[in-house]
């Protein structure tokens, strides 16, 4: 009885870990997810209600905090990755955040967030390597 149990929930382990390893590539649903989180009329509303939070942060550190956030958030897909607190920030806060924030601003990066979320985010730093390829 004991072995049964421990074979099967060594089974599981394993089949949860197949699966766990599956979800960190995007599948063939996600887009179709998107669709239906776009036509969504709560999901409209969840995501009004944050950006009116966004746009109301009047805490200079939260405002500060949120922003790292988003340039981090966005940093993998222009070729940067935020350094861990042990490692050297100097390439990523050089070619990436310094960039961004010198040739956007923090103010205008904040605002762009509070009016469409990290697409409209997105597209602005999309542009601005596309005018000056960094």
């Amino acid at each position: 009885m004991f072995r049964s149990g421990l074979l099967l929930s060594c089974a599981l382990a394993a089949v949860s870990s197949a699966n766990a390893a599956d979800q960190r590539t995007p599948g063939a649903g996600n887009e179709r997810a998107i669709e239906i989180a776009r036509a969504s009329k709560q999901v409209k509303k969840a995501h009004d209600f944050l950006l009116s939070r966004a746009r109301s942060i009047r805490d200079e550190h939260l405002r500060r905090e949120t922003l790292e956030l988003l340039l981090a958030k966005l940093a993998p897909e222009f070729g940067f990755a935020k350094p861990a607190k042990t490692e050297d920030p100097t390439r990523y806060n050089t070619l990436y955040r310094n960039v961004m924030l010198s040739q956007l601003s923090a103010e205008r990066i904040l605002l762009r967030y509070a009016e469409g979320g990290l697409p409209v985010v997105r597209s602005e730093l999309q542009a601005l390597r596309a005018r000056h390829g960094f």
